[in-house]
C-alpha cells in the first residue's frame, strides 16, 4: 500500500491533527523515503507537546501557477529559547525578494541531548552578535536539531522573511535553514532530514520558490566571498551554503542531499497539495 509523504510528514507533527508516531510513522525507516547514507533510525520523531502544530497554509509554485496551502510545521519560536537573555543588537532588514533557501550546519557536538538544545542556541547568539562577527542576531532563521525539532533563529522569521546573516558574507534572496552538528563524515538524523523536508516545503510555499525538477533561480549578488557584488548568479531553488560562499558548509555528507533527497522530497511534499 502506498504512504502519501502527507500521511507519514503528519506523524512528525507536520500540519494540523497531527497522528501520533506508530505503525505509520515507522514506515519513513522501512522503505518508504529512505535516507541515502543514514543508519536506522536511534531517535523518533516527536512533537512538542507545548507547541501544537497550526494550521494555516501559504501560496506556493511559480507566480503565475495556482495557490497552495501547504501547513506549517511545528516550529518552537525564538522566545522558547532566547527569553529575555537573547536581545537583537540591531537593525534587522526584511528580505523582501526571497528567489531560493540555503542549507548549512552548525558544526560542533552530534551527540547533544534533547535539554542542551536551547543552550546552544544561545551560544550561537552569542558567538554572533560578539566580536568575532558582531551581527544583529543568530544567523540562522530557522535551525533544526537531531531529535527532528524546528527553531525560529532570527527574531521576526516566523511571520515573514528576514534577511541572515553568513560566513563570508550574504549574497541576498534567501532564507538560511542549518542543521545542528557537523556533516562531514555522518548525515543528518532521520528525523531532523524529514524535519527538513517539511520546513523547505512550508517556506517555499510562503516565499512562492518553485521546487520541480529543472528549475534554477538567478539575481545579482549582494556580496560574497565567493559571489562578488554585481555577479549574477544562477542556482537550484534549495542550495548549500558552499555554493554561496568559500566554505565546506553543511559538509561533505549532507551537501550532496540537499539537492538530491531534500529538495527532492519537498518538492513532492508540495506537489501532494497541488
Amino acid at each position: 500500500m502506498k504512504v502519501s509523504r502527507r500521511v507519514l510528514l503528519a506523524s512528525a507533527g507536520v500540519g494540523a491533527g497531527a497522528v501520533a508516531v506508530g505503525a505509520i510513522g515507522s514506515a519513513w525507516a522501512n522503505g518508504l523515503l529512505q535516507i541515502p547514507g543514514a543508519a536506522n533510525p536511534s531517535v523518533s520523531p516527536s512533537v512538542p507537546a507545548s507547541s501544537p502544530p497550526p494550521s494555516g497554509g501559504a501560496p506556493s509554485g511559480s507566480s503565475d501557477g495556482p495557490l497552495l496551502a501547504v501547513p506549517r510545521p511545528t516550529i518552537l519560536p525564538r522566545s522558547v529559547w532566547a527569553g529575555q537573555r537573547c536581545p537583537v543588537m540591531g537593525q534587522l532588514a526584511a528580505e523582501d525578494d526571497v528567489r531560493f533557501l540555503l542549507v548549512h550546519h552548525t558544526e560542533g557536538r552530534n551527540d547533544y541531548r534533547r535539554d542542551e538544545v536551547a543552550s546552544m542556541l544561545r551560544g550561537w547568539y552569542s558567538y554572533h552578535t560578539g566580536p568575532a562577527k558582531k551581527w544583529p542576531d543568530i544567523a540562522y532563521n530557522f535551525l533544526i536539531d537531531r531529535y527532528g525539532r524546528i527553531w525560529e533563529g532570527r527574531h521576526g522569521s516566523l511571520n515573514s522573511a528576514v534577511r541572515g546573516s553568513a560566513t563570508g558574507g550574504s549574497q541576498g534572496f534567501d532564507q538560511k535553514i542549518c542543521f545542528m552538528g557537523t556533516f562531514n563524515k555522518i548525515v543528518p538524523t532521520p528525523a531532523a532530514m524529514r524535519a527538513g523536508v517539511t520546513l523547505i516545503a512550508w517556506l517555499a510555499a510562503r516565499e512562492r520558490i518553485n521546487l520541480d525538477a529543472g528549475t534554477s533561480v538567478s539575481f545579482v549578488s549582494r556580496g560574497s566571498n565567493r559571489w562578488p557584488r554585481g555577479t549574477v548568479v544562477t542556482t537550484d531553488p534549495v542550495a548549500g551554503h558552499r555554493d554561496m560562499s568559500q566554505t565546506s558548509c553543511p559538509g561533505d555528507k549532507l551537501y550532496p542531499l540537499v539537492r538530491s533527497w531534500l529538495r527532492v522530497e519537498a518538492a513532492a511534499l508540495v506537489a501532494e497539495y497541488r
